[in-house]
């Protein structure tokens, strides 16, 4: 099979997928506590580190979630000081998630969400932020790569553009990490969330954030939990815990954690290197294809690609593709709902790659899309 979806999740390596069933084998000898203290140096020093490393951060700032909404909610849901004079400004691209978060946040803080315009090129318009920012943005939320199409945003420069001024940067990085090399300090954002089971090609069920020092010291997370926090007989409450993993919640599942970190481990700079490489002979190859329109806005695109066809369906082409046992996947436009209604795209065939394709793996996707009628 050639997995061509990793945008959704990729596919794991033969040592992640052992590491994991090795730690359920010793749960189910062992205890599920007793497993987790036997792997106790793993689990709470070595991820953190490795997760750190990962992203040019240090460990204390390293929170370890479920899923990577839950993270980009932790971090939205301690902002207690957005008043109704602010805005929060988002691209086009941001996710949709993100989106209903910060509308259901409306009904109770009436602040302002503006959109940052593109420029002619479709890339977003640093110098309009630049020209605009005011001391009431309270929090500018950037998407690194959508979902539904391959532009990588300028998030070094927005973090630049945004430096000394108050507002939170949040970056969801989640169809980034694992194709592009990351360093938050580069980047400059008080946030940065992701998960693990799409380009990393770890399991499903785990996800990370990056808090900042800043963010840290402004906030505290809304929930409190045991593993985190003490309280006595006169129920005086207490932190155990100063560094981000006060904004975890406690229960996870171990397996998925020691899969995670092996996944992490395995990247190289090479795999970067080599995404790059597949993603430019990707785009070069779909762009050969007669009756397709690719979805590119931007100047730089990586990792996915999405296009649609002037007669066949999304749905038909991605059926048939799996025939020729590629997996492909429907991207849902409403999934980044800003920037494709204003380019009137429903559905779209979206394919990413990760390090574990070849250039022979899209040549081949090619060829079964130019015998499709």
């Amino acid at each position: 099979m050639i997995h061509l979806n990793n945008a959704g999740a990729g596919i794991q390596s033969t040592a992640t997928y052992e590491a994991m069933i090795n730690y359920l084998a010793l749960e189910r000898e062992l205890g599920g506590y007793e497993a987790e203290q036997f792997n106790g140096e793993l689990l709470d020093v070595d991820l953190y580190q490795a997760l750190a490393d990962f992203l040019g951060a240090q460990s204390s700032d390293i929170a370890i979630y479920e899923n990577a909404t839950r993270a980009w909610l932790t971090a939205l849901h301690c902002m207690h000081d957005v008043s109704a004079d602010d805005e929060i400004w988002v691209t086009p691209f941001e996710y949709a998630g993100n989106l209903i978060a910060l509308s259901q946040l409306q009904k109770t803080i009436p602040f302002t969400l503006r959109t940052i315009p593109l420029d002619d090129e479709g890339d977003i318009d640093v110098s309009w932020m630049q020209q605009n920012l005011h001391s009431n943005v309270a929090m500018v939320s950037i998407t690194y790569v959508p979902s539904g199409c391959g532009i990588v945003n300028p998030v070094e420069k927005i973090g630049q553009c945004l430096a000394g001024h108050p507002a939170i940067y949040m970056v969801d990085a989640c169809q980034a990490v694992g194709q592009l090399e990351i360093d938050v300090t580069k980047i400059g954002c008080d946030v940065l969330t992701a998960a693990g089971r799409k380009f990393i090609c770890g399991p499903r069920g785990t996800a990370f954030s990056y808090l900042s020092e800043r963010f840290r010291q402004r906030y505290q997370p809304q929930d409190l939990d045991l593993h985190t926090t003490n309280i006595n007989a006169q129920l005086d409450v207490s932190a155990s815990v100063t560094d981000a993993r006060r904004f975890e919640l406690c229960e996870r599942n171990i397996s998925a954690m020691v899969g995670l970190f092996h996944a992490v481990t395995e990247i190289t700079e090479d795999d970067f290197s080599h995404v790059a490489l597949l993603s430019h002979h990707l785009y070069a190859r779909m762009a050969e294809l007669s009756r397709v329109t690719i979805v590119k806005p931007g100047r730089h695109q990586q990792g996915i690609l999405t296009f649609v066809h002037e007669s066949l369906t999304p749905k038909y082409i991605v059926a048939e593709l799996k025939k020729s046992n590629i997996n492909a996947w429907v991207a849902i436009g409403s999934h980044t709902p800003i920037y494709m209604a204003n380019q009137g795209i429903d559905h779209m065939v979206r394919l990413s790659v990760s390090r574990f394709n070849s250039i022979e793996d899209i040549d081949a996707c090619y060829d079964a899309l130019t015998s499709l009628k």
